[in-house]
């Protein structure tokens, strides 16, 4: 008796487990789709970068970033962050919190920050820099600052080799000077 019970019951497991691979067998593999087809993948990423432009005076300009995503025709940068100091003297620090470099023109987005040692300062959401022409320009809304005052505007046009700004629609607080 206890003999047929342990042959019925192997019979039913064998049934069980043939049972389940048939169906295995038969149903259609899951797929995972990584990536969109019509999005870029990435070549190289790189985490915590920092470099350095070392010159026979020192080091000339500092720049980092938490990411550089580096892509088939432009690279991501995530929290860019740049120091130099400039022929006048000047240190000029710029930040953003994201940052896309396409042949010559770097996009900085996201909370552009550009403040100067002697209290030049501009913020904006978006700003392109033409680094082969050397002018920053920003169709959004910035905020120019220095001892004298304010400045508010829609868009402006940097042309820094000639220091020459076009601005459109800008509001102008200027501080009194005290004799």
């Amino acid at each position: 008796m206890v003999k047929t019970l342990a042959v019925k019951s192997l019979y039913y497991f064998v049934f069980i487990f043939i049972g389940i691979t048939v169906f295995i067998v038969f149903q259609k593999p899951y797929t995972l789709h990584v990536t969109d087809k019509n999005r870029a993948l990435a070549t190289i990423i790189m985490s915590d970068v920092k470099s350095y432009d070392i010159t026979t005076n020192g080091v000339v300009s500092f720049s980092s970033a938490d990411f550089v995503k580096r892509y088939a025709n432009y690279d991501e940068f995530d929290n860019v962050r740049l120091l130099r100091q400039n022929e006048n003297g000047y240190v000029e620090s710029v930040s953003a919190k994201e940052g896309i470099l396409k042949k010559n023109l770097l996009k900085l987005k996201k909370d552009f920050r550009y403040d100067r040692s002697d209290g030049v300062t501009l913020r904006s959401e978006e700003v392109d820099y033409n680094l082969d022409s050397k002018v920053l320009s920003s169709q959004v809304d910035f905020t120019l600052s220095n001892f004298k005052g304010t400045s508010y505007g829609k868009s402006f046009v940097y042309d820094t080799l000639n220091g020459v700004v076009q601005a459109s629609k800008i509001k102008a607080i200027m501080k009194e000077t005290q004799k």
